[in-house]
C-alpha cells in the first residue's frame, strides 16, 4: 500500500482566464428542435466549461508526464489515492471582467452582454463525398459559443513541497497552442488563449499564509483576493511532434461560404457570426464578421490530398487491380486521408492528426449576383431556376495555420500529398467554399514552410 498520510501543507492555486479565439462547443449530449447538439449550460442558462472537461483535456495534454504525475491519483485493486488537483468549473466572464458565479441579481434578458448568450449561434455542417453529393448521415448542426468569449476557473494543487516542478508542467500544458476545449477540435473549434494566469504558492504551516488561505472565498468572482502578477506566456509548440504550416491567403475576387439561408436581398447569403472583442479590459460584441469555417478548408484539403496520394501511389481508375475498386481509394478509405484526418469505419475510429482553426474576418463588401437558367426550347426562364446569391468581395489577407502531427508522415506519400494540396491552395488551383464551378472561391498566397522544404 502507498502511504497516503504524507503531510500536504503546500497549496499552489491557479486562477486562469481564457479567451476563445475560435467558437467553442462543449456538448451537453442533448438536442432540441433547433439543433442536434446543444452546449452545456449552467443554472442561469449561460454556457460554461465543466471541471471534468478541464481535467480531462489537461491530463491528456500532459501525456506521459500526466500519467506518471502522482497528483492525479490512481486506483489499482485495493490500492489507490484520490487526486490532489481540485478544479472549479470555468464560468463566463462579463463585459467588465467580473465573473458570473451564482444567481445574478438582474434578469439576463435585460443584460445587453450576457443576454446574447441565451441564444447562441448554430453551425450547419454537411459532409461531401467524392461524388460531390452529401454523404448519408453527413448533415447535422451544432450550437457553439461565440469566439472571443472569456471564461475563468481556478485550480488548486495540494502537495508536500515535492510537486513544484509538476505544477510548472501543468502551467505550461495549460498554455500550449495545441490544447483545445470541447468538441470538433479537429474541425476548427475549441481554440483558446490564456489571457491571465496567476499563481499563489502558500505554505499552510505559515500562520500568515494559512490565514490568507482561510480567507479565500470559493466564489470565482474574488479577484480582489489575488495580489500575484499575471504570468501568462504561451508555451512553444513541440517541433519534434508537430509540423506547422502558416498559409497566407488572399481572395482573387469573390468567395462564398454559404449560410444556408437567405435575406431580403438574396436567396443565398454568406455565413457570418458575431464575436466578442476586448479593448482596455472591456468586452464588446461586434456583429456580422465574415466566417471562413475550418471545415470548408478541411473538406477541400482532404479531397485534394486523396487525389495527390493516389497520383503518387499510381492508383488510377483505369489501372486498378482485379480486386480493387475506386471506393478503396477515396474518402475515409484513402490511406492519406485516414492518416491525416482520422476515420470511423466498421466500429473502429481514430481522431485526426491535423489541427486547423476557423478564420473570422472583419466585414467585407458583398455583391449580389442574379442567376437564371434558360429553357433551350422556349427561350424563357425555367421554373425554380431564377435566384440571387450574395457573395463576399474583397482583398482582405488572412493566415490559415495547420498543425500536423509528424507521426502521420510515417505513411508513404502522406507528407508529399499534403504539401501538394497546399500548393494547389496557394496557387488558386484549389478553390474554397461554394459556387466554385462559377469561378468563386479562388485564393492565392504563400506558405514559407513549403518554400523552405523545397530548398
Amino acid at each position: 500500500m502507498m502511504d497516503n498520510t504524507k503531510l500536504l501543507n503546500k497549496r499552489d492555486i491557479l486562477r486562469v482566464v481564457i479567451e476563445a479565439t475560435t467558437p467553442i462547443a462543449v456538448g451537453s449530449g442533448e438536442k432540441d428542435v433547433e439543433t442536434d447538439a446543444r452546449v452545456v449550460r449552467d443554472v442561469n442558462g449561460l454556457p460554461y466549461i465543466p471541471a471534468t472537461s478541464l481535467a480531462g483535456i489537461l491530463r491528456h495534454a500532459m501525456g506521459k508526464a500526466g500519467a506518471q504525475c502522482d497528483l492525479w491519483g490512481f486506483q489499482s485493486a485495493d490500492d489507490g489515492r484520490g487526486s490532489r488537483l481540485m478544479f472549479t468549473n470555468a464560468n463566463l466572464v462579463r463585459h467588465d471582467g467580473t465573473v458570473v458565479d451564482g444567481l445574478p441579481d438582474i434578469d439576463l434578458k435585460d443584460d445587453e452582454f450576457l443576454g446574447r448568450y441565451l441564444n447562441l449561434p448554430i453551425r450547419q455542417h454537411v459532409r461531401i463525398g467524392h461524388s460531390g453529393a452529401a454523404e448519408r448521415h453527413g448533415k447535422f448542426d451544432q450550437e457553439v459559443v461565440y469566439a472571443g468569449s472569456r471564461f475563468c476557473f481556478e485550480l488548486e494543487v495540494a502537495h508536500g513541497g515535492e510537486a513544484a516542478s509538476q505544477v510548472d508542467e501543468i502551467v505550461a500544458a495549460l498554455q500550449c497552442p495545441t490544447l483545445r476545449i470541447g468538441g470538433s477540435v479537429y474541425s476548427g473549434l475549441g481554440e483558446f488563449q490564456v489571457v491571465s494566469l496567476k499563481r499563489a504558492a502558500l505554505d499552510l504551516c505559515d500562520t500568515g499564509a494559512l490565514a490568507r488561505y482561510l480567507d479565500k472565498s470559493s466564489s470565482l468572482d474574488n479577484a480582489a483576493w489575488w495580489s500575484e502578477p499575471n504570468i501568462a506566456q504561451q508555451t512553444p509548440i513541440d517541433d519534434e511532434k508537430w509540423q506547422r504550416y502558416d498559409i497566407s491567403l488572399q481572395p482573387v475576387d469573390f468567395f462564398m461560404m454559404g449560410s444556408g439561408v437567405g435575406d431580403d436581398e438574396a436567396d443565398l447569403t454568406p455565413v457570418t457570426e458575431h464575436r466578442v472583442e476586448w479593448g482596455s479590459g472591456s468586452g464588446l460584441f461586434v456583429e456580422n464578421q465574415v466566417l471562413i469555417p475550418a471545415t470548408s478548408v478541411k473538406g477541400a484539403l482532404a479531397h485534394r490530398v486523396a487525389f495527390h496520394h493516389n497520383r503518387l501511389a499510381e492508383k488510377f481508375a483505369d489501372k486498378l487491380g482485379k480486386d480493387e475498386s475506386i471506393e478503396d481509394f477515396v474518402g475515409n478509405m484513402n490511406k492519406a486521408v485516414r492518416a491525416l484526418f482520422g476515420y470511423e469505419l466498421a466500429g473502429t475510429s481514430r481522431p485526426g492528426r491535423v489541427m486547423l482553426s476557423d478564420v473570422i474576418l472583419k466585414p467585407v463588401d458583398a455583391t449580389v449576383f442574379n442567376h437564371v437558367r434558360i429553357d433551350r426550347f422556349t427561350g424563357g426562364a425555367m421554373e425554380g431556376a431564377l435566384f440571387q446569391e450574395k457573395v463576399s468581395a474583397g482583398q482582405q489577407e488572412f493566415t490559415l495555420t495547420l498543425l500536423v502531427e509528424k507521426s502521420a508522415f510515417a505513411v508513404t506519400y502522406v507528407k508529399d500529398a499534403l504539401e501538394a494540396a497546399i500548393r494547389d491552395l496557394i496557387t488558386g488551383m484549389l478553390p474554397l467554399g461554394g459556387a466554385v464551378n462559377r469561378g468563386h472561391g479562388v485564393f492565392t498566397g504563400q506558405c514559407e514552410q513549403l518554400n523552405s522544404n523545397q530548398q
